[in-house]
């Protein structure tokens, strides 16, 4: 599962009457993360809430529910920013009360299964496209970068942290239950080129969704037209054989439980993460920096400090708005970043 399909592998995980139903799985960009069943009721676009705001009455009957015009209901949603709505709720029923993430950490070597986990160097770029602070758009299509330097540290920050919260972190805690392999991944292809002096590559780079056609083997009709302009004639060759690699390793994974060499045993050997080594595998055009394993090292403590330090941040409105998508992108995920927030901007 890729994005919101990675967070149902993960509910998936945790639902005793799924367990028969696969043996390995592959969480592509995605988070064990879950609401409580409480701050799913209390939150201000629940189903409840939306509701009683059209019917202006009592409790409402199936009838009534029934009955709501569809506008009426889609208006309830239209507001200024992005809404985050409760994606999984831990009611107790379906999904187990302490949460998908404590429950997988508490009971992996009954219920975890071999698993690969992954993210995208740039995943936040993708959304980053419609944020007017730092993206304009031509005739309200065209995107340009307003300040290169202000947008590279967002983006670099935002996206590590991504990497710490949604990877890192979740394949070490597993690896530290124990039972059942964890191996992961960073997709790092970024070869896209300028788009009527847009600099795609900065812009996009290896976002979230970008992996997606690799895996697949297929390139056409990515997102509408967004893939004629990411993937063109001239990356062609490199990015069919990067392709072709990510599909090697991932059949061999749902073949064996593991990619190791690929299905044809030449490529580079993908480890596991262990106790000792967060280590993952770099997935890139063979004219950059390849297919390799690394280690992964970096912390939110670590980041932070970067941040404080960093010489593009000095103006702290800049610094104020990087710990204020940091947030977005974290949510409850990690009270620090949330403190950091609070810090930076008061």
């Amino acid at each position: 599962g890729e994005s919101a399909g990675a967070f149902n592998i993960y509910a998936l995980l945790t639902i005793e009457n799924a367990k028969p139903l696969f043996d390995k799985a592959i969480v592509q960009s995605g988070a064990a993360h879950s609401d409580s069943l409480q701050s799913a009721l209390n939150h201000e676009f629940s189903a409840e809430k939306v509701i009683r705001k059209i019917v202006k009455g009592t409790t409402p009957s199936a009838a009534d529910m029934r009955n709501i015009p569809v506008d009426a209901l889609y208006k309830q949603y239209k507001t200024e920013g992005r809404i985050q709505l409760p994606i999984l709720i831990a009611d107790g029923v379906t999904i187990p009360k302490e949460g998908i993430r404590e429950f997988l950490k508490n009971n992996w070597q009954q219920n975890g299964k071999p698993i690969v986990i992954g993210s995208n160097r740039d995943e936040a770029n993708y959304f980053f496209l419609s944020e007017p602070t730092l993206v304009n758009q031509i005739f309200g299509f065209y995107p340009y970068i307003k300040d290169e330097d202000f947008y590279a540290s967002v983006s670099e920050y935002v996206n590590k942290m991504w990497r710490i919260l949604m990877v890192n972190t979740q394949a070490q805690e597993l690896t530290q239950a124990a039972g059942h392999p964890v191996f992961t991944y960073r997709f790092d292809w970024d070869d896209e080129e300028s788009f009527y002096g847009a600099d795609i590559k900065q812009l996009i780079g290896a976002s979230h969704t970008v992996e997606i056609p690799f895996v697949f083997g297929t390139f056409d009709d990515f997102i509408g037209k967004l893939g004629e302009i990411l993937f063109v004639e001239d990356n062609r060759q490199d990015r069919q054989l990067l392709s072709a690699q990510m599909m090697s390793y991932w059949t061999q994974f749902a073949y064996t439980a593991n990619p190791d060499k690929g299905r044809d045993h030449q490529l580079p050997k993908w480890s596991a993460v262990t106790k000792s080594a967060n280590q993952a595998m770099r997935l890139d055009a063979r004219h950059d920096k390849g297919l390799g394993m690394y280690d992964v090292d970096l912390s939110i403590v670590d980041l932070i400090a970067q941040i404080k330090h960093d010489p593009r941040l000095k103006d702290a409105t800049k610094k104020c708005f990087v710990a204020t998508q940091m947030d977005r992108f974290a949510g409850d995920i990690a009270p620090r970043i949330s403190q950091f927030k609070t810090a930076v901007c008061e």
